[in-house]
């Protein structure tokens, strides 16, 4: 007998917001400050798994953390990041589903996520938002704690190889969104049990 899903988790930047072009900018922005040439973004799946301080550090960067921090936040901060097509959509007939609906997100911006999700018209679909901290795991786990579910009745749905490994991590269903940040390759080696390319797909992992 199939379990039923409860709730579905949703990573933020690459999955619910298309950001990708805009952090990829702020990534140039540090670079060519010190002079290094920014690699193609297609180039760049692994590089969205460790921590950006980490990957500036071994590309080069001689900045203090406090000053790459500033540059890159510079180059994002009031920059409007459109929702994906049909995610709108797809949040609202999810929750005429009676699915509990969470965002997890390792920016601290938590205003700006609040403020996307609701010029979007959606924030008041959610039943809670995590953010701050890139181990998604702990966050996961607290959820299936608070709202008394099993792993298996939980999806979380994530763009990174940081994103699937949380979703094993804490023994929810990992499900791989192509169109952000991470690639296909890097989803299913990481260990995604499915890929979407469309946010209409999550349905069929209800049936």
């Amino acid at each position: 007998m199939t379990t039923r899903i409860k709730a579905i988790a949703y990573d933020f930047d690459g999955v619910a917001v298309n950001s990708l072009r805009y952090h990829f900018s702020a990534i140039q922005a540090v670079l060519s400050r010190c002079g290094i040439l920014t690699p193609p973004i297609e180039k760049m799946n692994q590089w969205w798994y460790a921590p950006y301080e980490e990957r500036f550090k071994e590309m080069g960067v001689n900045l203090s953390l406090e000053e790459t921090r500033r540059i890159y936040n510079e180059s994002i901060d009031g920059k409007a990041f459109p929702l994906f097509p049909k995610f709108s959509q797809v949040i609202c007939r999810l929750n005429t589903q009676q699915i509990l609906l969470f965002i997890i997100t390792a920016t601290p911006r938590l205003e700006s996520v609040i403020k996307i999700l609701s010029d979007g018209k959606i924030l008041d679909q959610f039943a809670g938002i995590r953010y701050g901290r890139d181990d998604k795991e702990s966050f996961l786990r607290e959820l299936l704690d608070i709202h008394k579910l099993s792993p298996n009745q939980m999806i979380f749905v994530g763009d990174t190889k940081r994103d699937i490994l949380s979703g094993v991590i804490a023994g929810v269903l990992p499900v791989g969104f192509d169109g952000g940040f991470g690639g296909l390759k890097t989803l299913i080696e990481s260990g995604a049990k499915h890929v979407i390319t469309d946010h209409e797909q999550i349905f069929s992992l209800l049936e």
